[in-house]
């Protein structure tokens, strides 16, 4: 069995196919995995083991706005939004809540 390093992205060039991958125990960064990762494969620079971090598309997943990135998290209604509320009616105050 290979252990993956996750610091580095070694793992997602063996083949350059995006694997199936359990990244740890709750609390141990998934989310930080997830948005370097992301950055990573919208990145038009990579460099050899991370993004470049200043293309345009490394410029937007820093500023959580790149179109292709996608935010999903969990949602409930509120005296403005009554019915089916989704992410995306609050993706202004999550981005704020990054930051």
């Amino acid at each position: 069995m290979y252990i993956y390093d996750f610091r580095s992205f070694d793992w997602f060039k063996m083949d350059d196919r995006l694997k199936c991958v359990d990244l740890g125990s709750p609390g141990c960064g998934h989310y930080a995995l997830a948005l370097a990762l992301a950055q990573y494969l919208q990145c038009t620079n990579r460099q050899e083991d991370d993004s470049c971090g200043v293309c345009p598309a490394c410029h937007q997943a820093a500023q959580f706005v790149h179109p292709d990135i996608h935010f999903v998290f969990p949602v409930a209604r509120t005296a403005k939004i009554k019915e089916e509320p989704s992410s995306d009616d609050f993706i202004a105050e999550w981005r704020q809540y990054l930051t």
